[in-house]
């Protein structure tokens, strides 16, 4: 079943994407404004097509094994194309060449004739080409599978590869301006590749043959990620790490799990060694005269690094058949890139989640040492955020260019101490998120190329983001000619600093230009009255999906064309709405929900989330990043040797200095109810960083009826949040049906939270005692609009949609009827807007705010995730967690001017939706693939799909599938 579930995901999806599919795909030259290839045209067509609604895509064909290369098309961006959901701008210097999305690998060919490019999206995946030579470059992409990161090339025209999750090394060679496949299997869009045994299926949909065919590339170890040849060997850092003794290899040091850096001789194709080294071996650099190979581990601060940061291996590759680590160095969090210095005598590490370079002395004999520790930040007083993940030297080795991801541009740095030059910070701006560097040419004239794996932002329409190639963005490859004047050198620091707001870092959150509310920023003597905010995270909607059908005329920018779920099904979204306060220029930062949840709480998300997602959202196609690949078991019980530590991919996924939870912890909050605390925080909902220690006590829990221990069912979809309302306020669950409305009817199990999670035992509390013990910030999650499409028997999405709805409104029912009312706030919105349309952006997100001292009416300040959390910082005196927090501007226009302003104290009463309980009817949209779908918790299921079932569902239209997509399903095993 499983096997079946996921051919037929790659086939369902092979329709909507473009003429990559089939071909390889001419690529054009764009200037700095340009889009990426195959952004959408602005319109509501765009969505209809991608969900169902319409004919094919525009872009996309139905043609395959073509031979000539095609010619890619995208449509004019619209106005505001570069800005980004933050408010930061995109001005990319040099010209601007489109690849396919997600670019996170880039090399250039011995002679500096030819670029690869690795793009690496969730969807279409393509090796590309560009000539670097032409008068404007030209690219051509060649449609690959299970890419990851590492491209090589040799002086023979010979290029390689990493294949991720298949654990191969794939082969292409140069013919003319294009990529050849060597490997049948990878020439496949959508091979289903199991380590052990090769290819399993592919979109053909014929039966695989038992064992791996021929032409199925190099297997090397485990998730093959950055590549490196030198002197007719190729080493490939195996990104995921695997249990001591896997192919006979002990790791260091006795761990109990390692990565290897697989070695192949490149005349022949095979593996001649291993290299253990730490957790999730990631950057390679290569002294050839010591014959000594430098691997920087990504997740080793869980292995040898002792929290204390991540690790360098020093690996003596003298004789490549028996290679030995000979040292191991303790860096900083997340060290990712290496470089070397031109003359060898220092090793640069980018440590991303640290945002630091770790400058290493390398002595005679190679032995590295920590000499400085060089931050990345574009000021001392602003915290994570800058991301360096990318670093290369200029042809003279006198600059080190470093990609600073997280601030969208390279910053040029002392080639031989990694410092910045004379203290001063030199920026190039790029595009959106900066994943790889190259250059080419020589001293007097060359080009610094830069990876951009977000290209240039997004257009209009659905949010295309896992495999919906070229709706959203497509990446970009940005050519700097290279080296400018002086003045030109400050002329991009100061757009950089203009694009990313850093001229504003200095300016107060309640500076009078920024228009404060009193209400987030009190005058001298006096005192906010929000002493308590609810946070509550919904999952996967756009403005317009719930709200476009409101009224033009009350100032909304809504579209009706967008809206399936509008008020006769979020009746309550909408009252609240009038009531209170509704932000329509609010955005999501993150594509899909593993980075949304990361960015709601932590306003970050780091680069490991950010570089594996693709790989986590393709149901298994090419397999998750780590552990959760459902074609082979997970090795999560061998990350945890000491018990209290996760896997290794898990704890890279934190941001340094964690989420908004250990911000609050470090700012003295206690769990609820403790004794003499002056700020209290309870968790419903949200995991807190792994290496936070212990924070259980803030952790929403009660009890089964079998009296087991019992936690906030946070990504349980199948669990009713009206459940979860009734749980909050009176501290049980029904046993049963509910018992005031039988619309919602399911057994909410009788589950029970302990009373200092409870509304009623709070308000118990200050009545017998005039002690307000109700904690001062709550995150709650509340994911049932996610749905269970149109599954046989399950709740009709517009249930699950209107049971959350009626949830909230449960939830504001009995906060306004209490003592705490008029000292409350809730804050409302989506995790992220995944394969969702909105007229304005697929990023476009909602923001409800909610309580007596709201701003009625529609709000229209620029905000994000980052604005959110900036918001509750600024009430509770919590330090900003990031450098987006940081520099963000509290959501001002959502609360009254005044704390003379009237609030609005009168209690809401709730609305019962009016659709009706229903569950699916045989026969009802999609139902034989909602069948098949993993919907055991939120976004285990391909969201392109699902939004394709909830739009036929929604409309009463036909589900549109592709023309071959039955014949597929009964032959699929």
């Amino acid at each position: 079943m499983r096997r079946r579930r996921l051919i037929l995901i790659a086939v369902a999806v092979a329709s909507m994407v473009p003429v990559l599919l089939g071909v390889a795909a001419r690529i054009d030259m764009r200037n700095s404004s340009s889009p990426g290839a195959g952004l959408p045209s602005p319109g509501v067509d765009r969505f209809l097509q991608l969900t169902g609604g319409g004919g094919a895509a525009p872009g996309s064909s139905n043609t395959s094994g073509a031979a000539a290369a095609t010619k890619a098309t995208a449509a004019a961006p619209p106005a505001d194309a570069n800005e980004l959901p933050n408010g930061w701008h995109l001005t990319p210097a040099g010209i601007q060449v489109a690849v396919p999305r997600f670019p996170l690998g880039e090399t250039a060919t011995p002679d500096g004739s030819k670029l690869i490019v690795s793009s690496d999206s969730g969807g279409v995946q393509a090796v590309s080409v560009i000539d670097t030579a032409s008068p404007p470059p030209v690219g051509v992409a060649t449609p690959a599978a299970n890419l990851f990161m590492g491209v090589a090339a040799l002086p023979d025209g010979t290029v390689y590869a990493s294949g991720g999750n298949a654990d191969r090394v794939f082969r292409f060679h140069l013919a003319g301006p294009a990529l050849v496949h060597e490997d049948l299997t990878n020439a496949a869009v959508f091979p289903v590749h199991n380590a052990a045994d090769g290819v399993l299926g592919q979109v053909s949909g014929q039966n695989p043959p038992p064992n791996a065919p021929a032409g199925d590339g190099i297997r090397v170890n485990r998730y093959p990620a950055t590549l490196l040849t030198q002197g007719g060997l190729l080493y490939a850092a195996g990104n995921v790490s695997e249990p001591t003794g896997t192919g006979g290899e002990t790791c260091p040091s006795g761990e109990p799990i390692c990565s290897r850096v697989s070695i192949v001789d490149t005349t022949t194709n095979a593996v001649i060694g291993r290299a253990p080294v730490g957790l999730d071996a990631y950057g390679l650099a290569l002294d050839p005269q010591r014959h000594l190979l430098y691997v920087s581990n990504w997740a080793d601060q869980v292995g040898r690094g002792n929290l204390a940061g991540g690790t360098v291996s020093v690996v003596d590759v003298s004789n490549p058949r028996a290679p030995v680590e000979r040292g191991v160095t303790v860096v900083g969090h997340h060290p990712s890139a290496v470089q070397l210095s031109a003359d060898r005598t220092r090793l640069f590490v980018a440590n991303t989640n640290d945002d630091t370079i770790s400058v290493l002395a390398l002595g005679g004999s190679g032995a590295p040492t920590v000499v400085a520790t060089e931050s990345t930040r574009p000021l001392s007083a602003v915290p994570v955020g800058s991301h360096p993940d990318a670093m290369t030297l200029s042809p003279d080795g006198n600059t080190l260019f470093v990609a600073l991801a997280g601030m969208n541009a390279v910053e040029a740095r002392d080639g031989h101490t990694g410092a910045r030059v004379k203290g001063t910070s030199t920026y190039i701006p790029t595009g959106w998120y900066p994943s790889a560097l190259a250059v080419t040419g020589n001293a007097a004239h060359y080009r610094l190329w830069v990876a951009n794996a977000k290209g240039i932002g997004f257009g209009t329409g659905a949010n295309g983001s896992v495999l919906f190639e070229g709706t959203t963005t497509g990446g970009t490859v940005s050519g700097i000619d290279l080296p400018v004047s002086a003045a030109q050198e400050r002329a991009w620091s100061q757009q950089v600093v203009r694009d990313d707001g850093l001229d504003t870092a200095g300016v107060n959150p309640c500076a009078p230009q920024l228009h404060p509310s009193e209400v987030l920023c009190p005058p001298k003597g006096t005192q906010s009255p929000i002493k308590h905010v609810i946070y509550i995270v919904t999952e996967n909607k756009t403005f317009d999906q719930y709200f476009g059908d409101l009224s033009p005329a009350q100032g909304y920018d809504a579209d009706p064309s967008y809206a399936i779920y509008g008020n006769n099904v979020t009746p309550n979204h909408h009252k609240l709405a009038a009531a209170y306060s509704l932000g329509d220029r609010f955005f999501s930062d993150a594509e899909v929900s593993v980075t949304g949840h990361s960015w709601t709480s932590g306003a970050i998300a780091t680069d490991h989330n950010e570089k594996t997602w693709p790989a986590d959202y393709d149901q298994g196609v090419r397999g998750t990043h780590g552990g959760g690949d459902p074609l082979r078991p997970s090795i999560a019980s061998g990350c945890a040797p000491s018990g209290n530590i996760g896997c290794p991919d898990d704890v890279l996924n934190d941001p340094q200095g964690g989420y908004i939870f250990e911000a609050f912890r470090r700012a003295g909050a206690q769990p609820p109810e403790t004794a003499g605390a002056k700020l209290t925080m309870g968790i419903y909902g949200e995991h807190t960083a792994r290496d936070s220690g212990d924070m259980s006590a803030y952790q929403a829990k009660g009890r089964n009826k079998d009296g087991s221990v019992a936690y906030w069912k946070a990504g349980d979809i199948q669990y009713f949040d009206t459940c979860r309302a009734r749980e909050f306020i009176t501290g049980k669950a029904p046993d049963g049906p509910a018992p005031d409305n039988n619309d919602y009817f399911g057994d909410c199990a009788g589950r029970t939270l302990d009373p200092q999670f409870t509304l009623a035992h709070w308000a118990s509390v200050l009545k017998n005692t005039g002690k307000d013990v109700m904690p001062n910030f709550i995150y709650m999650s509340l994911p049932d609009n996610h749905t269970l499409g149109t599954n046989l028997g399950s709740p009709t999405p517009a249930s699950m949609v209107a049971d959350n709805d009626y949830a909230l409104g449960l939830l504001v029912d009995a906060l306004s009827r209490s003592p705490f009312w008029s000292s409350t706030v809730f804050m409302q919105t989506e995790d992220d807007t995944q394969a969702a349309g909105d007229h304005i952006s697929p990023l476009r997100d909602y923001l409800s705010v909610i309580g007596p001292w709201a701003q009625p009416g529609v709000e229209h300040q620029w905000g994000s995730m980052p604005a959110l959390l900036r918001t509750i910082e600024q009430l509770f005196h919590v330090a900003p967690i990031t450098l987006y927090d940081r520099l963000a501007t509290p959501e001002h226009s959502a609360f009254l001017a005044r704390l003379s302003d009237k609030p609005n104290l009168a209690p809401y009463t709730v609305v019962t939706p009016l659709v009706p309980f229903a569950v699916n009817q045989p026969g009802a949209a999609g139902q034989s693939i909602s069948a098949k779908l993993d919907f055991s918790t939120v976004d285990r299921v391909d969201e392109g799909i699902l939004s394709a079932i909830l739009w036929a569902d929604a409309t009463h239209t036909p589900l549109r599938l592709p023309p071959d997509a039955a014949g597929l399903l009964s032959a699929s095993p």
